[in-house]
């Protein structure tokens, strides 16, 4: 009876341990080439370009993107993390004050310069809620937006 326990135990780590060594694979989707780091288990950085996979033997569910982290995301299914690009949203910024501005959006998006009196609207932001802001060295400054067919209004006033 105690062989047959013995027996029985060795084959459930045996097991368990393959189970937790099978393959993960990172697949990125993404128009970007990212670099990851796998947590708890391996060190260092790990380049992936667009369309291009990775492999780990570890039961991992998610990485750690370093650059672009709020550019992408990732899903986890089966055994496979892939990173997709975030969707997309166009800003378009009116400037109603006489000196030029800069607009960020808590790393969402690019800084985006927007002339005294003027309007730029080469902005993108990948999130839905976004929080404008708008640096000034006197004063604070209005800032308001509307939200309208997938496209951010954006003004800026004294």
């Amino acid at each position: 009876m105690k062989k047959l326990l013995y027996s029985i135990a060795v084959i459930f780590v045996l097991v368990s341990c393959e189970i937790a060594l099978e393959d993960t694979t990172v697949v990125n989707n993404s128009s970007r080439t990212i670099e990851f780091s796998y947590p708890f288990y391996e060190t260092g950085l790990f380049k992936l370009d667009p369309g291009a996979k990775a492999y780990t033997k570890s039961s991992q569910s998610k990485i750690n993107i370093v650059n672009y982290d709020k550019r992408v995301g990732q899903s986890y299914s089966s055994r496979t993390i892939t990173v997709y690009d975030l969707p997309q949203y166009k800003v378009h910024a009116q400037n109603k004050t006489s000196a030029s501005r800069t607009m960020t959006a808590d790393g969402w998006m690019d800084d985006l310069v927007i002339s005294a009196n003027s309007t730029n609207i080469g902005g993108l932001v990948y999130t839905e809620n976004p929080t404008f802001t708008v640096k000034s060295d006197n004063f604070p400054l209005d800032v308001q937006w509307q939200f309208v067919d997938d496209i951010f209004y954006v003004v800026i006033r004294d």
